[in-house]
């Protein structure tokens, strides 16, 4: 952390999410990407100098006695993903989601509920998200939900999600870890979406607003993109031609 090594590169409004984290109950809602993305907010929050959110993780990623160790110290619990079909279960997991919300504990969960396997942007689901309308109901209080906008330039999984390999484990993770960004992205009041017909939902299509405004498409995405397009190969002479067309043709947020 004091050398800032290890840290993705933050960008957007970290001055006002400060300012929001001083005094606001806040979830915090990434876009997921990959099981680094928990990491990555974690060391981003930590450099902001803003208190860490608790999430839920995987209990298959709480095997490794270390990784359990490192997932916990970032703000994780256990959650057996098999068992949310389960309506005990998965009241409970709400129930202490809306809690932490209420005490002032900043929450953090993934909207989209999986991993992306394709980079876009996968259907919201509102479960946990609703907490953060149940916390402002029951309090009172308001709920700031903050947006964050994950880009890799490699995403370790990035075989696995083409069927080339197996998940990989955490030394694979840390040696195939490219640069990361973290963007935050403009804050949500939850009180802003309670005269909505669902404010749920309201809410969650607000963050895609702001995850697509907000993420940043890299150079090797562009190049990777035109090679699909064009049969996997393309003459080097005419590449800055093909790129400056792709950019025009798809506006973005451009590295």
């Amino acid at each position: 952390f004091k050398l800032g090594s290890a840290m993705p590169k933050i960008g957007g409004n970290t001055e006002e999410l400060k300012n929001l984290a001083a005094h606001y109950n806040v979830m915090y809602t990434p876009t997921h990407r990959s099981h680094l993305d928990s990491v990555e907010v974690a060391f981003g929050l930590s450099w902001l100098s803003v208190p860490l959110p608790r999430y839920a993780a995987g209990i298959n990623l709480m095997a490794d006695q270390f990784q359990s160790w490192l997932l916990r110290s970032f703000g994780a619990y256990a959650v057996d993903r098999e068992r949310t079909r389960n309506f005990l279960y998965l009241e409970c997991l709400s129930s202490y989601a809306c809690l932490m919300l209420e005490s002032g504990i900043p929450s953090l969960v993934y909207p989209e509920g999986t991993r992306s396997r394709d980079g876009k942007i996968v259907g919201i689901k509102t479960g946990l998200l609703s907490t953060a309308v149940s916390a402002y109901q029951n309090t009172g209080r308001e709920v700031v939900v903050m947006p964050l906008a994950l880009s890799y330039e490699s995403i370790p999984e990035d075989s696995f999600y083409c069927g080339l390999g197996e998940e990989p484990g955490l030394k694979e993770f840390i040696n195939k870890r490219g640069s990361a960004y973290l963007d935050i992205c403009d804050p949500i009041r939850v009180s802003r979406h309670m005269s909505a017909d669902d404010p749920t939902l309201s809410i969650s299509m607000a963050i895609v607003e702001q995850w697509k405004k907000h993420l940043r498409i890299l150079p090797n995405q562009i190049l990777a993109r035109i090679l699909s397009d064009n049969g996997h190969a393309v003459p080097r002479a005419g590449l800055p031609a093909l790129v400056e067309e792709f950019v025009l043709r798809n506006p973005g947020n451009y590295l």
